[in-house]
């Protein structure tokens, strides 16, 4: 009798016993790693891109405030025309500084009230 062969009752020996639960564990530590391998090489990807433009961010920052001077000369500033958006701010920035201005009106009288209280 080999040790593959089964017994009289129909069940497998020790040693196919044996084989078949070290394949499965095997099989299972492989597709772990595999999955691991996936998760984190995805995520490493993304923390690097990330850290990466962060660094040459940061580079060009330090770069322009050297070159922008630490008190001989301003950084760049932009008038009151100058806009970012363009000239379609222009217009309405006014209007957006007059909301800010109540809003800011309202909110002191709604801390006056509260501070009454």
């Amino acid at each position: 009798m080999g040790s593959y062969e089964h017994d009289d009752d129909d069940r497998p020996g020790v040693a196919a016993r044996f084989a078949k639960g070290s394949l499965l564990v095997l099989g299972g530590l492989f597709a772990l790693m595999i999955a691991a391998r996936m998760v984190f090489g995805l995520f490493f990807a993304v923390i690097g891109n990330v850290l990466f433009v962060g660094a040459l961010a940061g580079a060009g920052y330090i770069g322009y405030r050297l070159v922008a001077g630490s008190g001989e000369r301003k950084a760049v500033t932009g008038g009151r025309n100058a806009r970012a958006l363009g000239p379609g701010r222009k217009r309405g920035g006014d209007d957006f500084e007059r909301k800010m201005r109540e809003l800011e009106a309202i909110e002191r009288q709604l801390d006056a009230e509260i501070s009454k209280r």
